[in-house]
């Protein structure tokens, strides 16, 4: 299918959204009640992510500090790979959920019917097809219902820097 603008989430089209990794495929624009262009955490439940990822680094650190403490000089010598194996792996689990938790970047929100659609932005942005969508956007919903945030592409990857002429 022919798509005007397309990511590997979503593709737009005259007719609609396609949403291409969920179960509803297709949104006409009468269904859309607003997008929103911003930048904003990519994980749905980011703070249980965050909280996840403390309360694994906490373990981490407790483990440690058991087994430092508790072995006393002897720590060195009676290396036990059970008791160092645990607080290790929930340390780098830890580490990786309060990253991820964290992230943040240009999505858009698709608002339609209660429902809400969080949508990755990074492929039109390296594609400096941002200024194009939203103007696209725009006119299949209506200005009223396209919101941009001022904070959505802020290093302006949108647009591309015009290359300098060489004059002969």
């Amino acid at each position: 299918m022919k798509y005007n603008f397309y990511t590997n989430q979503f593709g737009v089209d005259k007719k609609g959204l396609h949403l291409l990794r969920s179960k509803q495929k297709f949104i006409p624009y009468s269904n859309i009640d607003s997008i929103t262009l911003k930048r904003g955490r990519v994980v749905k439940n980011w703070l249980l992510l965050l909280l996840f990822g403390l309360c694994c680094l906490l373990f981490a650190s407790y483990s440690i500090f058991t087994l430092n403490v508790l072995s006393g000089s002897e720590f060195l010598f009676s290396l036990q790979a059970e008791k160092t194996i645990a607080p290790i792996v929930s340390a780098f689990i830890g580490v990786g959920a309060v990253l991820m938790a964290l992230q943040e970047r240009d999505i858009m929100i698709v608002r339609r019917k209660g429902k809400k659609a969080v949508l990755l932005m990074s492929q039109l942005i390296k594609q400096h097809q941002t200024d194009d969508f939203i103007a696209f956007i725009s006119q299949r919903l209506g200005y009223k219902k396209v919101f941009v945030s001022p904070d959505f592409d802020k290093e302006n990857k949108a647009t591309p820097v015009p290359r300098k002429t060489r004059r002969a």
